[in-house]
């Protein structure tokens, strides 16, 4: 290379053996050959000295790493079979460790073209190796590591390599990548000559603690779908969309990595999902709770889950469950629900009876004067059941979950025990293994007994799935509680669901047509007068997408008092009107009441000063009160 930027009379000749780098004056008027970076590339080949050549660059995209690729065997004296990153950013040293070379027959070991997206390399030319390994002129690496990627077409389509058949472009786009050259595909139902394109099967997380829906995150750099395959080995990403393992694929946590779901959103599994007993996390928030959909696929080694529930603020009793199964941690309801002791201020739940203490050798704190305890069970006995030890009351157990009546006021070590103190929101986690697949829970049942029955699915239910021999010696219905009923600090109701009808009794603040069994929700199941024996079987089938925390109460919600009459022929609801009962409203029609927009045919209101009304709110019922229809 002769430099003549600085004596145009005079040149300077400056050595540099098929690739240089430039130094750009102050003001870019100018280029000169730097002096400090020397990357010379040459070939050790007898007799062919001078053959060595460039035929393809790439620059990572933080500029520091310059991917070269061509006809060479060394570079600055190291060496490099066709294919070398070099240190851009100083010296033009190759880069340590990075070992990625091609081979193939003589004159058949060329690269020809080098295309990033993310972290991959992708590299194509004329070659039957790849990193010592089978790989047919189609191929990619890790930017960082070298790595040979899984993704390796040409070899899958038996790409022929010679001396006429070559890749010599590639253009990525999404997780399709463009290649074209001088070739036949062969091996195929329909050859392909000159231009075709693969998708990319296979990603991996790059991207620490991020968002699952960022691709920078991704190497590629492609959101995946349920068209790829999934390996986090490092890293927790945040899974902040809604994901699908496809039927046939799968998603991988090994090494260090991790998963965390967040708040509101699902991973459904059709095809693989393998947690290798890695740490993963289903996040609650008042926004929603995160959910694992349906798993009409596999999921492997999920032992090691961490489920949230978030609780309103609200002095309620609530049924509740954790929808886990025995791990390899502790499964007592201290060692999860009560934070082991220890106080967060905004996770955990009091747990109290009258000869509690703080924390106890029982788990229970001291309640109010003349209080009972906060945490029952109902599982066949004739009454609820007082837990008066928390630390050796199992929250569940080796293959099924159980369920539990709290009294919630507020975290762990909050003080809101005392009448009178303001309640606050919380969220309950534990930790154990997942249940997925057909969940069968056998009850001893006792004839006409009542028993307390958790969801066991980290996901929402349908109440009216448990028909045929999804139920067995178990009466026509669902006992729920909703502790959003009434007012201010007041304690909640039971709502009754008829399965095979498919309705709710009432439609209440937290229970309206269509509301679903949540994760961490408990139900009352009944067993049939004559029964022994009774199974109530959940199925993957019937979770469904959704979430709610209205059932589970809010203080600052209140429900007035209420007469519903609907009108309903063969099954079908065909109108309703509503009577309110409170204080500050009239008995005269004003503002407050809703007059009936009319239906083209069947009709059904309130009638009050010659209107017909849908809604009419009316003062507390007295003495010979009358609603006329």
């Amino acid at each position: 290379i002769t430099d003549e930027t600085t004596e145009p009379a005079n040149p300077v000749k400056v050595q540099r053996l098929r690739l240089a780098a430039f130094d750009e004056s102050s003001d870019g008027s100018s280029l000169t050959v730097s002096t400090s970076w020397v990357s010379d590339v040459q070939t050790d080949q007898t007799g062919y000295k001078d053959w060595a050549f460039i035929k393809a660059m790439a620059l990572s995209s933080n500029g520091n790493r310059l991917f070269v690729g061509g006809d060479f065997s060394n570079v600055q004296g190291i060496g490099k079979q066709s294919l070398a990153a070099i240190d851009a950013a100083s010296g033009g040293q190759p880069v340590s460790g990075w070992d990625a070379g091609v081979d193939g027959p003589a004159f058949t070991r060329i690269v020809e073209a080098l295309t990033i997206s993310g972290n991959t390399l992708f590299v194509g030319g004329n070659f039957t190796t790849l990193k010592s390994l089978s790989v047919s002129n189609l191929g990619a690496l890790d930017v960082n590591t070298g790595a040979l990627n899984a993704w390796r077409p040409g070899l899958a389509l038996s790409l022929a390599s010679n001396s006429g058949n070559r890749v010599q472009s590639i253009s990525v786009l999404g997780t399709e990548v463009f290649i074209g050259g001088t070739y036949t595909i062969t091996g195929i139902s329909s050859p392909k000559t000159h231009f075709s394109s693969y998708s990319i099967t296979s990603i991996d997380w790059i991207g620490g603690s991020g968002n699952w829906n960022q691709s920078s995150n991704w190497n590629p750099a492609i959101v995946p779908s349920s068209s790829q395959s999934v390996t986090v080995s490092t890293g927790r990403p945040v899974m902040d969309v809604d994901y699908t393992v496809g039927a046939g694929k799968s998603l991988t946590i090994s090494g260090s990595g991790g998963l965390e779901i967040a708040a509101g959103k699902t991973l459904t599994v059709a095809g693989t999902a393998d947690f290798n007993g890695m740490p993963v996390t289903l996040r609650s928030t008042a926004t929603g709770t995160a959910s694992i959909g349906q798993v009409d696929g596999s999921l492997q080694d999920a032992t090691d889950v961490t489920v949230e529930r978030y609780i309103p603020a609200g002095r309620k009793w609530r049924l509740l469950t954790a929808p886990l199964k025995t791990g390899g941690t502790s499964n007592t309801v201290f060692a999860n629900w009560q934070n082991s002791g220890v106080a967060s201020g905004t996770t955990g739940v009091e747990i109290w009876g009258p000869n509690g203490s703080v924390p106890g050798t029982s788990g229970l704190t001291s309640g109010p004067a003349g209080s009972t305890f906060s945490m029952r069970k109902l599982f066949g006995t004739a009454d609820w059941v007082n837990i008066s030890d928390t630390r050796s009351e199992p929250l569940f157990g080796a293959g099924i979950n159980n369920a539990f009546a709290v009294y919630v006021t507020g975290p762990y070590g909050s003080s809101t025990i005392p009448i009178g103190t303001t309640p606050a929101a919380t969220t309950l986690s534990a930790k154990g293994a997942l249940l997925s697949g057909d969940v069968p829970v056998t009850l001893p049942a006792s004839a006409g007994r009542f028993f307390l029955v958790g969801n066991p699915y980290a996901s929402s239910v349908d109440p009216a799935s448990f028909t045929g021999t999804n139920r067995v010696n178990l009466d026509n219905v669902l006992y729920m509680w909703d502790a959003n009923s009434g007012v201010g600090n007041a304690l909640g109701r039971y709502v009754s669901f008829n399965i095979e009808g498919n309705i709710y009794n009432t439609v209440s603040p937290g229970y309206t047509s269509g509301t679903l069994i949540q994760s961490g929700q408990a139900f009352i199941v009944r067993a049939t007068s004559n029964a022994s024996s009774a199974t109530l079987t959940f199925k993957e089938s019937s979770k469904r997408a959704g979430g709610s925390t209205d059932m589970l109460g809010n203080s600052t919600q209140t429900a007035r008092k209420s007469v519903r009459t609907y009108l309903q022929r063969g099954g079908e609801w065909l109108d309703g009107a509503i009577a309110f009962f409170h204080e500050g409203a009239s008995a005269s029609v004003d503002a407050m009441d809703g007059v009936k927009m009319m239906n083209t045919t069947d009709n059904l209101g309130l009638r009050r000063s010659g209107r017909t009304l849908v809604f009419e709110h009316r003062p507390p019922v007295v003495s010979a009160d009358t609603l006329f229809l």
